[in-house]
């Protein structure tokens, strides 16, 4: 169990978990935990104000992570009067090797015969989810400032730029790309709560920037085919779910 505060509430909450654990709550457990029940109402916790309006959300499901993160993006570019600027991976159709296609066999998903990114296969591509690539490498990064991430990759340890470090955007250098569309150059975020520190010469404690990378994985097409797909981008996701 995590919580190890202190407070009143913090030891009425540990007590009335181990009591769940026996089906043996007390009256004064039930009181206690219908106390914490979500409502707009004063003196009442609500889901809807901070700390927890943009505290992520666990779910089971891929698809409904994508869908809560479209919609934080929306919502906290909304609350902070911000417009989403979005930043498109750059795509190429990667060859696989005799192991990956033995995995796409394990599978028993269908190898898309085409071999050539056009246009319209990338717009096809920018339109899935992130998690229609295998890696979950997005398609197209919905940001503005001050928008909560998580970091996908260990990129540097000692920097503490670790998979699953939560950050904020803090700025980005951009250029257009492949289609006219804006890619990301380097996208500069504020790490939360790193175990240490970190002052690169030039930025913000804690600031540090994260440049893109190519990541090679199977992508699922909306046929349920599948193909391999080199993607460039910065590994991040929204930190909504």
């Amino acid at each position: 169990m995590r919580n190890q505060g202190e407070n009143v509430d913090d030891m009425k909450f540990r007590r009335a978990l181990e009591n769940m654990r026996y089906k043996a709550c007390t009256p004064e457990d039930i009181r206690f935990l219908k106390s914490m029940v979500s409502s707009d109402k004063p003196g009442h916790h609500y889901i809807g104000r901070a700390p927890w309006r943009d505290a992520p959300i666990i779910v089971g499901e891929n698809r409904q992570k994508d869908e809560i993160n479209r919609l934080g993006c929306l919502r906290y570019a909304a609350d902070t009067g911000q417009t989403l600027t979005k930043f498109y991976c750059v795509d190429s159709v990667a060859t696989t090797s005799g192991d990956e296609n033995q995995k796409l066999s394990l599978r028993r998903k269908s190898k898309s015969a085409v071999n050539t990114m056009s246009g319209e296969l990338q717009e096809l591509l920018w339109d899935l989810p992130p998690s229609s690539h295998e890696n979950h490498t997005a398609p197209v990064l919905s940001l503005c400032f001050g928008l909560p991430v998580i970091i996908r990759y260990n990129v540097a340890t000692e920097l503490n730029i670790t998979k699953g470090q939560r950050a904020t955007v803090y700025s980005w250098h951009a250029s257009k790309g492949h289609h006219d569309k804006l890619v990301l150059d380097a996208l500069f975020v504020m790490l939360d709560k790193p175990p240490t520190d970190i002052k690169l010469e030039g930025l913000p404690v804690n600031v540090v920037p994260l440049l893109p990378r190519k990541n090679a994985g199977y992508v699922l097409l909306p046929d349920d085919s599948k193909m391999y797909v080199s993607r460039q981008q910065v590994d991040v996701l929204p930190g909504f779910a």
